[in-house]
């Protein structure tokens, strides 16, 4: 998270300098506990690394992804408003219910993998303030406020 945190800081400062927007999007697999019983302890782990792998083929250059936790995944989007970070954790949560997760260790046949949806929350700035852990943990309270009302 540190790192994370290094990152989003660098960036403000640099997008303030150049009045360009920043948005942070907290990600989180939703039904943990579900993934965990159906793929076993590692699984939740497992699906995290693979969509932040896949989240790195579908952002830009520039952007930046980290696992922060398990089944948790920060994005951070340079020169990207609230609309366009909300337009991008749509476009991600599509990709990932469209993405059949087995971890490699896995022995259950192609296409028998649990569904997979994540929770989304999104903070920008300047809109939501230019402090990193103000914007980080804006996102991540929006990302808790989609999953106590179910998620994806």
């Amino acid at each position: 998270m540190r790192d994370l945190l290094n990152v989003v800081s660098g960036t403000l400062a640099e997008a303030s300098a150049t009045k360009r927007p920043v948005s942070v999007v907290s990600i989180e697999l939703d039904r943990l506990q579900a993934l965990r019983s159906a793929l076993g302890p590692s699984g939740p782990d497992e699906v995290c690394e693979q969509i932040a792998l896949m989240l790195q083929r579908i952002l830009r250059t520039g952007d930046y992804v980290e696992r922060v936790s398990e089944g948790e995944v920060v994005v951070m989007l340079l020169g990207a408003g609230v609309k366009d970070a909300r337009q991008v954790a749509s476009r991600i949560g599509a990709a990932v219910r469209g993405h059949d997760f087995l971890p490699a260790t896995s022995t259950r046949p192609s296409g028998s993998a649990p569904r997979v949806t994540i929770s989304a929350g999104v903070a920008a700035a300047p809109d939501h303030g230019l402090d990193p852990e103000l914007l980080v943990s804006t996102a991540r309270r929006a990302r808790g406020s989609v999953s106590e009302r179910g998620g994806d």
